[in-house]
């Protein structure tokens, strides 16, 4: 009996274990809030990406996603990696984030502060460039 309380002991030691490493390990594939980052990528209309990703980016979109970013509709770059960044305006300079919606469907490099809140990665823009791809 207390060999059997020994092994089911060790086995949650281990399962515990085994948990907290996957979790660690799993944080280091998320970028840290606060610094500074560079983000490149295609800039994509939120509305139409995460309603049917499939179809929503590339040059047959362009015309719909300058439609829904000239509507003030959410935009955010969209990486080779398939990671999205959402585009937040840095609200003492949102010049350079108002130049972006010109660029939808466009090769972008973005800089700026990165945030995460609630699941949610974004950037605070701080400066904007077309880029060839």
């Amino acid at each position: 009996m207390r060999s059997s309380r020994i092994v089911a002991l060790s086995a949650l030691v281990i399962l515990a274990a085994v948990t907290f490493f996957a979790a660690l390990a799993h944080q280091h594939d998320k970028p840290a809030s606060g610094g500074s980052v560079t983000v490149t990528g295609e800039l994509v209309d939120m509305a139409c990406y995460m309603s049917h990703p499939e179809t929503a980016r590339g040059e047959s979109h362009r015309g719909c996603a300058q439609g829904c970013l000239t509507k003030g509709l959410p935009m955010s770059v969209l990486t080779s990696g398939g990671d999205l960044y959402l585009l937040l305006p840095d609200h003492d300079n949102e010049k350079v984030y108002e130049q972006a919606r010109d660029w939808a469907a466009d090769q972008v490099e973005v800089k700026g502060r990165l945030v995460n809140q609630g699941g949610i990665r974004a950037v605070i823009v701080a400066d904007s460039k077309k880029v060839s791809k």
